[in-house]
């Protein structure tokens, strides 16, 4: 039983962080540009804050290496390498051609330059591609971890360190890669506790998480823009992390939200690869076809539009037959 809801704790904060990068797309730059209205920047900045560490905390957790380096990788560019390349070529595909409908674009030599060495400055798939990345060498410190859990800290400040003392270059999301490898050791480390004996403790945990929260991104984002740069960022990504954990472990959500949550993390993965497609499809009706400027109406719409459509597409389609659990990342089912 406590491991049925730990399972289902892990897919309740997948939930939380997909439907974040949903709200977080729906502000949108292009063909209005959202992050010059205040109420919706502050809370694009406020979801940045946590979403991606969130998924890549999630994603070390989760990481299991057994021994088997080459079936692990093989498992990866199942689950992550394909559906990049399927969706990534797509959507490249759309910015050579796609005029005015899309942002950003680019000639055929910066697409293809763009799909193997990715930059997240383009935008595109780069949480697939920085996640791959770590993933390959994840087997190195799942090795590490296991003798003693704490030899992730020295790793964790060589990494802290890189990110605020140099300027990275995005190619190959070497920037990326290096800023969030700390939260996917610190997932990885989070593997190894005993979480039963701080159960008691989940509601200090919550109370504190929100203190340090509220106090890490406010006034250093305020006043002390530099110091939030170089630790703040992490403190309040880890902050609300903790928060999220501790508030659905102690909270007894409603059945119908709960079957939400839990299904958007089932699912995560699949609403972000149609995220990019369904957010140029609806800010081009909303905004171009339909003529609303209202920026709440356009980031509700957005958002609820994107996120009904991708689980439709993605219960009922995507994980209806092999073919397509193949491509977008779903594990092939064998007798079925």
């Amino acid at each position: 039983m406590e491991s049925k809801k730990h399972i289902d704790l892990i897919d309740i904060l997948k939930g939380v962080a997909i439907i974040s990068v949903l709200i977080c797309h729906s502000v949108i730059v292009y063909p209005v540009n959202l992050e010059n209205v205040a109420w919706s920047n502050a809370l694009k900045t406020f979801v940045d804050s946590y979403q991606m560490p969130l998924f890549f905390m999630i994603s070390g957790f989760l990481c299991s290496y057994k021994g088997n380096y080459g079936g692990y990788l093989l498992s990866r560019v199942k689950r992550i390498l394909i559906p990049y390349a399927v969706f990534n070529t797509v959507a490249l595909f759309l910015r050579v051609v796609g005029g005015s409908l899309v942002n950003r674009k680019m000639d055929f030599k910066s697409a293809l330059f763009q799909f193997f060495f990715q930059g997240t400055s383009s935008g595109g798939y780069w949480f697939l591609y920085a996640l791959f990345i770590i993933s390959a060498i994840a087997p190195l410190f799942s090795i590490i971890l296991k003798k003693n859990r704490l030899l992730g800290l020295p790793f964790i400040a060589v990494c802290v360190v890189v990110s605020a003392l140099f300027d990275l270059p995005e190619i190959c999301c070497l920037k990326s890669v290096v800023y969030y490898l700390t939260y996917f050791i610190a997932g990885m480390m989070l593997k190894g506790c005993d979480f039963e004996k701080i159960k008691d403790k989940r509601i200090v945990i919550l109370a504190v998480s929100a203190v340090v929260f509220c106090l890490s991104f406010v006034p250093l984002r305020i006043y002390a823009d530099n110091v939030y740069s170089v630790a703040g960022i992490y403190i309040s990504a880890f902050a609300a992390s903790a928060f999220f954990a501790s508030f659905f472990s102690l909270v007894k959500l409603p059945k119908f939200i709960k079957n939400q949550l839990m299904t958007s993390g089932k699912y995560s993965l699949q609403y972000y690869l149609l995220n990019a497609f369904l957010v140029t499809g609806l800010r081009w009706l909303v905004v171009t076809k339909a003529h609303i400027t209202t920026p709440a109406l356009i980031v509700l719409i957005l958002f609820a539009g994107s996120y009904i459509v991708s689980y439709l597409v993605s219960k009922y389609i995507l994980d209806s037959n092999n073919f397509f659990r193949f491509l977008c990342g779903l594990k092939v089912q064998k007798n079925k």
